[in-house]
């Protein structure tokens, strides 16, 4: 598992934005997705960089349940 920090590079324009909180990230298509702070966001990748984010699902109030096998 990657334990580093993620950036977000645009390479017409070289800048680079940190992403310290991130816990994942992955490009699906043409949207980048990532894990902060117990919530998954996405962001269209456009042309002229990334579009507005938008939250897809926050998971905060779910809990841990053991379950034995089988289910």
């Amino acid at each position: 598992m990657f334990s580093g920090n993620y950036q977000v590079v645009n390479f017409a324009t070289g800048d680079v934005q940190f992403c310290p909180d991130w816990e994942w990230a992955d490009v699906d298509g043409q949207r980048l997705l990532w894990a902060e702070g117990g919530k998954i966001f996405a962001v269209d990748i456009e042309a002229g960089g990334l579009g507005p984010a938008k939250m897809l699902y926050d998971f905060n109030d779910m809990t841990f349940q053991e379950i034995e096998a089988p289910y």
